[in-house]
């Protein structure tokens, strides 16, 4: 199975520091642990890895750039022109609508299986993503098996 981690599942499982480790590192190297067992691909998204390397921050930045190594990359997949209208997203689209979109089109073309979040993923934005993608479930033809996955 391909497994498609946002942002917040890569920082989860990646952040440790002088800081500590992150509060939801636990969970997130639990999926990772268990997609390596079980025989299943951990992806990030383009969009992910390109805001990830912005860092400003020059230290992190080159430590990111190591910790990424380890994922595949799932490179830029078209949204069909009609998917944010079909999802609710007003356009232009905010930098973190258009990473959520992205994460959408890849579930809806099938380039995933699934979407694993943090949890508790910023509850509002949990709830707009899976609002957005019940259009996209009810096209596949795959039925209505949820798509979008909370770590927990």
């Amino acid at each position: 199975m391909k497994l498609l981690f946002d942002t917040n599942m890569f920082i989860a499982s990646e952040d440790i520091s002088d800081d500590g480790i992150h509060v939801h590192a636990n969970v997130a190297t639990k999926v990772a642990e268990s997609a390596a067992r079980d025989g299943h691909q951990l992806f990030l998204l383009h969009d992910t890895i390109h805001d990830l390397e912005r860092d400003e921050n020059r230290d992190r930045a080159a430590a990111r750039r190591l910790q990424l190594r380890k994922y595949s990359r799932l490179e830029p997949i078209p949204s069909p022109p009609e998917l944010a209208t079909r999802a609710g997203y007003a356009v232009p689209l905010s930098p973190n609508d258009a990473v959520d979109l992205a994460m959408l089109a890849a579930v809806e073309s099938d380039a995933v299986e699934l979407l694993v979040t943090e949890p508790p993923w910023v509850s509002w934005r949990l709830h707009v993503l899976e609002t957005r993608m019940e259009p996209c479930r009810k096209r596949s033809h795959q039925g209505s098996r949820p798509r979008v996955a909370t770590a927990s």
